[in-house]
Formats: structure tokens, sequence, C-alpha cells
């Protein structure tokens, strides 16, 4: 896959100038896929600016969408290429999208009941965790979501609406993301109920 190619070329560097041992190879290797992973998103916005002739909307799309799917997970492409290649489109989309709509207290709900959604998916799906980790990530995953709920509040109190319509884009894609996870969910339990009912 390309990001390990990448995060194993980043570690034989570091290795080859000494900055680090070779027995610490492997964790820098993960530290580095993982820091791809989250840079993956700025970097597709950075390459549709240009298409889409964007500035500053992408970026603020790309903040809670990078911040709340780290937690909250959601549908992944085993194939890292598929994957890029249905990012990089799926965020084409949605940018055009976003240019075409405008915010509304509508909007703003919607974005709500869909942080309110992230949030409890993230916070049952850590129950399996260690305890230490579970209230590591609740604490982290509540003070994400209260802080994007705020802004998209504050924002529409003061009219900013550009900041909080690419704020509710940037969740909403996030929701997207879970619709297969819903979908299977929903589809494991009538399986569940009707074979109970045989």
């Amino acid at each position: 896959m390309i990001v390990e190619k990448i995060s194993k070329a980043i570690t034989n560097n570091l290795v080859s100038k000494g900055l680090i041992d070779v027995t610490d190879r492997e964790i820098y290797e993960y530290a580095t896929t993982v820091l791809c992973y989250l840079m993956a998103p700025l970097f597709i916005i950075t390459l549709l600016i240009p298409v889409t002739k964007i500035s500053y909307e992408g970026y603020i799309m790309i903040i809670p969408f990078t911040l709340l799917r780290r937690h909250c997970g959601g549908f992944h492409f085993k194939n890292a290429t598929v994957c890029f290649i249905v990012s990089f489109a799926y965020l084409l989309l949605l940018e055009i999208i976003g240019h075409n709509i405008a915010q509304s207290a509508l909007l703003t709900l919607f974005s709500l009941l869909c942080l309110g959604y992230l949030l409890y998916k993230s916070i049952k799906n850590s129950i399996n965790e260690r305890s230490g980790f579970i209230f590591k990530h609740n604490c982290r995953i509540i003070v994400i979501c209260a802080f994007f709920a705020v802004a998209l509040i504050f924002f529409s109190f003061i009219d900013i609406y550009t900041f909080g319509k690419w704020i509710c884009i940037g969740i909403i894609m996030t929701f997207i993301l879970q619709i297969p996870d819903i979908i299977k969910t929903f589809a494991n339990k009538t399986d569940k109920s009707n074979g109970q009912n045989d």
C-alpha cells in the first residue's frame, strides 16, 4: 500500500540519519502511518483548490471531518488507492454541493443531530476498550462534539454563515460514512428478530 511505503521510507530515512534507534523502527512506522492517514484529507483538499477555486472553506470543512472520523470511525475501503480516488471524488462532490446550498436553521439542526449520533456511536464503540482508554476517549469526543455544537450555534447567532455552513458539511460528511454501519446494524437486528420468530 502507498501509505505503508511512505511510512517505511520516512522511518528508513530517520534511521539512516541516526535520529531514531533501529529497535524503535516498528513504533515509528506505525506513528508515521497514522500521521499519513490523518493528513490525507488535508492533502486531498489542497489538491482540490485549483479545481474548485476554494480557499479556506475546504479547510474549515475538513477539520470537523478529520477530528470526528478519527474518534467515530465509519466506512473504510481496504485498498488505499481506491480509498484515495473515492475520497477525492467525495470531497469534490461535497465542495460543489457546499457552494450551491445556503446555511439555514434546518442545516444547523440536522448537523447537530448528526453530531449527537456520532457522539453516541463513539462512546458506544469504546465500551469494549481498556477502562483508562474509555475515559480519555470519551472525554476527547465529548469535548470535540461540544466545541462544534457551540461553534455552530455561535456562528448562527452572529450571522457568519460561511463558517457555520462548512462546519455543518464536515459533520454531515462524517455522518454519511456511518450509514453502511447503520444499515448493517439494522439488518443484523432484523435477522435476529426473524430468527427468534421462527
